[in-house]
């Protein structure tokens, strides 16, 4: 039907010819609607009309897919009792679904007389808006109809003393009913009016002849929270929030005016809350379980509706995974779970990263999107909370590194930096919070993360014991532990010799164990020297230690940085204890010696070296006077060490 059709209404006159038959008309129907169409103009059963009384009827002409409003009048210029006067409107559907105000249709109406037939012959243009002169609605009768009708029982109203208020009531509340709902809405507003044997129509709404009309049962809806807004409502009889969210969410309701009251119930839910929660979407989705009803509500509450200006707010982000992962009967395709993706957001990683790990197998397939949503828009607090998943914040902290610092490091929780150095093992993640970690104290729990990161983590525990701030308990795993840790690989990060008398002091090292004189020359030949105090004079000694006890070409290198660095405190017998323990416990014993005298067994263990590795610069480099080299180079026999009256021989 064109636009153009639409805009006018079709008409017909029925009167008494001999019979109530139809006069005149401006279209030719179907003959069941024509049938229909003259029982229900005729004068309803048990009806009485005075001149000037006149009452509506409306009722659905199914084979032609129109609506009659009929007004009728009685007919006294007829010699027969009972006749009557109807002029029907025949309303096209789409022209009623177009009326926000269907009482402007009974402007319309023309009350008929024997002479008028050429009158109603022809269609009439559509009525302005709000031009009809209706009375108020009566409250207390639309709050009665309401009730009884969305409770799908039978309406019968206590007839008014103003006629025009009950008209009204009736059109206020078909004027709030969406399209599927007003082409079926059928009623009469006839005074103790009865179905007439013809007629097949059975009205949704009638008029008693009583003023005090008993139900056979009285809805439990008078009460309810919906009635009163739907009430306030069909009173206002014009474009509402209610009535917007009515049109637009009932028009795919399979049973519309049974579900009126809970979609009112869900408006009212939506109102009060700036974003449904999960129970009102699960109650949605129990009220209407068909997946094709209320199909535009769900996808509207579940924000897949791709609706512009939604007229419900959506489900927040969380809770609709948790309706995607507990499949709660709602038809999500991939394309609305990616759409929703998109408006992740950093607030939403938590509760969202949770019911994943809580609902692993479903939520499998859409892990993977989420994670790089989530690496995406997370920010510092989120990889801070103490909620959020190992598993996830690994997953974020590898895309983002960016959001892992010393200050990040420091905020997470034992438990967060405990998960991340299990999970990643020795790598850059683990780098970064490893000096955090050592200055936590983990109990017994440190030796596993030890071994989860031996490498970096001994690595930070001897950077921050050199500024006094490892944990008690971290140093004595590392203590405990040394023989399992790759004491080698450690010491190739370090970078100065401070960082390697730590290491030493730390780990434990001892001078017969890996590395040897050949790996202590390299890792010194690259190093910065900055050792100081006492901590320098052990060091030293140690390395004197690994040059005599581990013989080799390399030793000789150790022995000229080292042993200068000690000769003072060996001189004045003021090693530290450290140094004094290496060189008296770890030195070769003499016979031609006193086994106290630490300088004699110096200088006699540089013999031994001397004879398994000469070096033919040695007692050079090592500024040493005639007779010490001579030492050097041959020992001493008894007789020597009998008449020798020094101790120590160097300059």
């Amino acid at each position: 039907m064109s636009a153009q059709e639409t805009d006018r209404i079709d008409q017909a006159l029925f009167g008494y010819a001999d019979g109530h038959r139809l006069i005149a008309g401006s279209t030719k129907l179907p003959s069941r609607d024509h049938y229909q169409l003259s029982a229900a103009s005729d004068l309803a059963s048990g009806v009485t009309l005075k001149v000037g009384d006149s009452y509506l009827t409306g009722l659905p002409l199914g084979e032609s897919k129109r609506y009659a409003l009929i007004r009728t009048w009685p007919a006294t210029e007829m010699p027969r009792p009972g006749c009557v006067w109807s002029h029907a409107l025949i309303i096209d559907f789409r022209a009623l679904s177009a009326r926000t105000d269907l009482s402007d249709f009974l402007a319309l109406f023309r009350q008929p007389s024997p002479d008028d037939g050429r009158l109603y012959s022809k269609p009439l243009e559509t009525p302005p808006s709000n031009q009809s002169l209706q009375a108020t609605p009566d409250e207390d009768t639309v709050r009665t109809a309401l009730s009884f009708y969305y409770s799908m029982k039978p309406v019968v109203l206590a007839p008014l003393k103003q006629a025009g208020r009950l008209e009204s009531s009736i059109l206020a509340i078909w004027s709030q009913q969406w399209p599927k709902l007003r082409i079926g809405f059928t009623f009469r507003s006839a005074i103790g009016g009865d179905r007439r044997r013809s007629e097949t129509t059975a009205f949704d709404v009638q008029v008693s002849s009583s003023p005090d009309p008993l139900p056979l049962e009285e809805p439990e809806s008078l009460s309810h929270n919906w009635l009163r807004v739907a009430v306030e409502d069909a009173m206002a009889n014009t474009v509402t929030p209610l009535r917007r969210f009515l049109w637009r969410y009932g028009r795919d309701l399979s049973a519309p005016r049974k579900s009126f009251p809970r979609l009112v119930e869900t408006f009212l839910e939506a109102e009060i809350e700036s974003k449904l929660s999960i129970t009102t979407v699960r109650n949605i989705f129990a009220a209407f379980p068909d997946p094709q009803d209320a199909a535009a509500l769900k996808r509207d509450a579940l924000g897949i509706g791709g609706t512009t200006f939604p007229l419900i707010p959506q489900l927040s982000l969380p809770e609709f995974f948790e309706i995607v992962a507990r499949d709660d009967g709602a038809e999500i395709t991939a394309s609305d779970v990616e759409a929703r993706i998109n408006h992740v957001n950093a607030t939403d990683i938590v509760p969202i990263s949770q019911l994943i790990e809580a609902n692993k197998d479903l939520m499998l397939q859409w892990s993977g999107v989420l994670y790089a949503r989530f690496a995406d828009v997370a920010d510092r607090s989120t990889v801070l909370d103490d909620r959020l998943p190992a598993t996830v914040r690994s997953t974020i902290l590898r895309a983002r590194p960016d959001l892992l610092d010393n200050e990040v490091a420091v905020g997470l929780s034992n438990g967060a930096l405990r998960e991340l150095v299990v999970l990643h093992g020795d790598d850059e993640m683990t780098r970064r919070v490893a000096t955090t970690v050592v200055t936590r104290d983990y109990g017994y729990e440190a030796e596993k993360l030890l071994f989860a990161a031996p490498l970096d983590l001994t690595c930070s525990a001897i950077a921050v014991a050199r500024q006094g701030d490892l944990e008690r308990s971290w140093a004595q795993v590392i203590s405990r532990n040394a023989s399992r840790l790759p004491v080698q690989n450690i010491l190739s990060r370090l970078q100065t010799t401070a960082d390697f008398a730590t290491a030493v002091s730390l780990i434990r090292i001892s001078p017969r164990s890996r590395p040897g004189s050949t790996e202590w020359s390299n890792l010194l030949e690259r190093s910065e020297d900055n050792v100081a105090g006492d901590a320098r004079i052990s060091f030293y000694a140690f390395l004197l230690t690994v040059a005599l006890v581990q013989e080799s070409d390399a030793s000789w290198k150790l022995v000229a940085r080292s042993l200068p660095a000690i000769h003072e405190a060996v001189m004045k017998s003021s090693l530290p204890e450290i140094a004094y323990g290496y060189l008296n416990n770890e030195l070769p014993r003499f016979s031609t010696a006193h086994y106290w005298d630490l300088n004699k067994r110096i200088l006699l263990s540089l013999a031994t070296l001397r004879q398994h590795f000469p070096s033919g610069d040695a007692a050079a480099a090592l500024n040493l006077n005639s007779d010490d080299t001579y030492v050097l180079n041959h020992g001493l026999d008894e007789e020597q060490e009998r008449s020798r009256t020094k101790l120590w021989w160097f300059k």
